[in-house]
C-alpha cells in the first residue's frame, strides 16, 4: 500500500496547487500540450474529476507523474492521431522488454543480489556487479513506465517520458535525477 499511496498524495498535492492557482486567476502557464494555454480549457474541479485522476489506472502504481492541470486539458482535448509514434514507441517497449530478459537469463542480478553471493567477489568484481545491477534496474523500470505510459496514450492522455535516456550518459547527479524519473522532476519544477 505504501507506494500507491504515495503517488496519490503527490497527485492530492498537485490537484489542490492547481485548484488554487486556477482560483486566484493566475493564467498563462504553457501545459504539456502543444499550443494548448491554460487560459483556453480550463479543467474542472469537481470531486468527478478529482476521483478519475486520482484513480486512473495507467498512471496510479508506476506514474508517470502528471499534473491535473494537463490531465483536465488532455481529458478534454484527446483529438490526436499519433499513431506511427505510437507503434514506434510499442516496439522500442518490446525492445526493451526482450533485452531485460535476455539480461536476466544471462546476468541474473536480482538473484544475485538477494542471495548475498556478490560478497564473495573481489572489489572490481563487486564494481561491475553494481554497473550490470544499476543497468538492470533502469531496463526494468523502463519497461514499468512505458507500458503505464504506452497503456495512458492509447486512452489519450499523454504523460511526460520518464526515462528519455540511459543513465550511463548521465555526468552529474543533476542530470542523472532528469533521466531517471522525468516526470516527477517535471512535476517538481512547476
Amino acid at each position: 500500500w505504501h507506494f500507491p499511496l504515495n503517488f496519490l498524495a503527490l497527485k492530492l498535492i498537485s490537484f489542490n496547487m492547481d485548484f488554487n492557482q486556477t482560483s486566484r486567476g493566475q493564467k498563462g502557464k504553457s501545459s504539456n500540450l502543444d499550443s494548448v494555454k491554460v487560459e483556453e480549457i480550463l479543467p474542472n474541479y469537481y470531486f468527478l474529476e478529482y476521483l478519475v485522476y486520482m484513480l486512473y489506472a495507467p498512471l496510479y502504481v508506476a506514474g508517470p507523474i502528471i499534473t491535473f492541470g494537463d490531465f483536465g486539458l488532455q481529458l478534454k482535448n484527446t483529438n490526436k492521431d499519433k499513431t506511427f509514434s505510437l507503434l514506434k514507441y510499442v516496439g522500442r517497449l518490446f525492445l526493451a522488454l526482450f533485452l531485460l530478459e535476455y539480461f536476466l537469463r544471462v546476468a541474473p542480478t536480482f538473484a544475485i543480489a538477494k542471495s548475498k553471493i556478490f560478497k564473495l567477489l573481489s572489489f572490481m568484481e563487486l564494481e561491475m556487479f553494481a554497473y550490470i545491477l544499476f543497468q538492470t534496474m533502469w531496463l526494468k523500470f523502463l519497461v514499468i513506465w512505458r507500458f503505464s505510459r504506452i497503456w495512458a496514450i492509447l486512452e489519450g492522455i499523454d504523460p511526460p517520458e520518464n526515462m528519455p535516456g540511459c543513465i550511463s550518459s548521465a555526468t552529474s547527479a543533476r542530470s542523472f535525477w532528469s533521466i531517471w524519473h522525468k516526470s516527477f522532476n517535471i512535476w517538481l519544477i512547476k
